[in-house]
This record gives structure tokens, C-alpha cells and sequence, in this order.
């Protein structure tokens, strides 16, 4: 036994194989370095670039999870005549926004039973189709739109209805600096982190296309089991990419970012 383990050590020598192979390997690390210096870069820009240009339809949808933000980016969409009527996921009431701006109770809509961006899609899609709806703009913050564009898009494929995505503005978002802001930062970890298992369960799982008349079935506890797991990463991830930042960033220490010595 001793001499075959002896035997094939001697046969695989490492050494010997990097170095007659050691401008492949060069070239394969610096590739990956490469590509993932690229995307950490992009990875801002790669979320939010399904954001487009309003069109004429017949609602505007406020995703749940309402910021600051989108409610009055709705508001400004309303008034300018794009669409109608008015969709709130996740609320009973409008927004202070909405309630101070005289819009006809009649035209403003409310949606409590969605949880997650897919259900959002499912229920809106069974919406629309009710109404007789064909086009819907969707207002949300600008990394959430690639993962709205993946659920929407499966969900209304091939329906013959219509959606058009529309960004907020928030003051917090640089999509060529995400990383410096820590709402940012944590809203893209935590966004690729959801896309994954959006890929996952809807595509992999499910490979059903999903319609308003099969309404997807979540359970409490596993979702609240993701949650708890997509947590733990996303401070996990959110840690490591802190020591990068705080390695690469070189700036002097100003008044702002000098930490404060503690008096015992």
C-alpha cells in the first residue's frame, strides 16, 4: 500500500505540472481576477439596467416594500397622465403622498396578499387579466429591477400583456460606486442573494410557467427559514466585502472618518 501511495506522488508532481503549464495557469488566474474585478464593478449597473423610459398604460404598480421613494415617483408618473389608476402592494391605505394629493379613491388599488416579488407578479398578472388590463408600469428602487424583470417576465410571457420598469431616484444610489453607500451595499448583496434562489426555485424547481389561475403556495415556516438563512449570508458577505473596501481604500483620515478614541 505504502509503495503505490509512493508510486503516484512520484507520478504527480505538481511542481513539474505548473511548471510546464504555468502560462496556462497564469492566464486562467488572471482571467478570473480579470472578470471578477469586472463584475464587482458592474454589479450595480447589471441590477438596475432594466430601467426604462415611461409609456402610456393602464395602471402603475407600487411594489411592497414601499421606500421613500416610490411612492412619490408613482405620484409624479400619475400626474403626468401615464396611466389611470393606481396599484399598492402591501399597504391598506395610501401613502401621506398619495392622500394629500387629491387622486379619486376609485382609481387607487391595493394588493395585501403578495410576500415576495414573484407573488407580486402572480397576483397582478390575475389582476390585469380581470380588469381587462394590457399594459402596467412597475415603479420600484433601482437594484430591485432585475429581479422584478426575471419574475415579470416569466410570469407574463406569452400573455399578450405588457409591463415597462421604472426606477426610482433614491439619494443613497450610485450604481457606479454602490459600494461606497451601505444601504446600497447591502440592498445588491442582498438582491443577488434573492436572484439565486429565484433562479432556483422558479426555473430549476418549477419549470411550470406559472398563471394567475395556479397561485403559488408558500409556506410560512420555509420562507421564514430563507429569510433567516438570506440574512446570515448577507451580513456574512456584507463583512468581507467591508475588509476589501477598507484594504483598498487608501484615503487619508478625515474628521468624518477618523473613529473616535473611547475614554475609559
Amino acid at each position: 500500500m505504502r509503495i503505490c501511495i509512493n508510486q503516484f506522488f512520484n507520478e504527480f508532481n505538481l511542481g513539474l505540472i505548473i511548471k510546464r503549464n504555468y502560462l496556462a495557469i497564469f492566464i486562467l488566474i488572471a482571467s478570473v481576477l480579470l472578470f471578477s474585478g469586472i463584475f464587482f464593478i458592474s454589479a450595480g449597473k447589471i441590477l438596475s439596467f432594466p430601467d426604462s423610459k415611461p409609456k402610456k398604460s393602464d395602471i402603475i404598480i407600487v411594489l411592497g416594500g414601499d421606500s421613500e421613494f416610490r411612492s412619490p415617483k408613482a405620484l409624479e408618473l400619475y400626474k403626468k397622465g401615464f396611466a389611470p389608476n393606481v396599484l399598492f402592494i402591501g399597504l391598506t391605505e395610501p401613502t401621506k403622498v398619495f392622500r394629500s394629493s387629491g387622486i379619486i379613491k376609485g382609481n387607487i388599488i391595493y394588493d395585501t396578499k403578495s410576500k415576495n416579488s414573484w407573488d407580486e407578479a402572480v397576483n397582478t398578472f390575475a389582476l390585469m387579466k380581470e380588469k381587462g388590463w394590457v399594459s402596467a408600469i412597475v415603479v420600484s428602487d433601482p437594484p430591485h429591477l432585475l429581479r422584478v424583470r426575471y419574475a415579470w417576465g416569466k410570469v407574463f410571457k406569452k400573455s399578450g400583456m405588457k409591463f415597462t420598469l421604472v426606477a426610482t431616484e433614491p439619494d443613497w444610489w450610485n450604481a457606479k460606486r454602490w459600494w461606497k453607500n451601505d444601504i446600497s451595499r447591502r440592498y445588491v448583496i442582498s438582491e443577488y442573494l434573492k436572484l439565486g434562489y429565484f433562479i432556483y426555485k422558479y426555473n430549476i424547481l418549477d419549470r411550470r410557467r406559472p398563471t394567475a389561475d395556479r397561485r403559488l403556495k408558500i409556506d410560512e415556516k420555509e420562507h421564514e427559514r430563507l429569510r433567516q438563512i438570506e440574512k446570515k449570508w448577507e451580513n456574512k458577505i456584507d463583512g468581507w466585502l467591508g475588509y476589501f473596501i477598507r484594504a483598498i481604500d487608501r484615503r487619508p483620515l478625515t474628521a468624518d472618518r477618523r473613529p473616535t478614541k473611547q475614554t475609559k
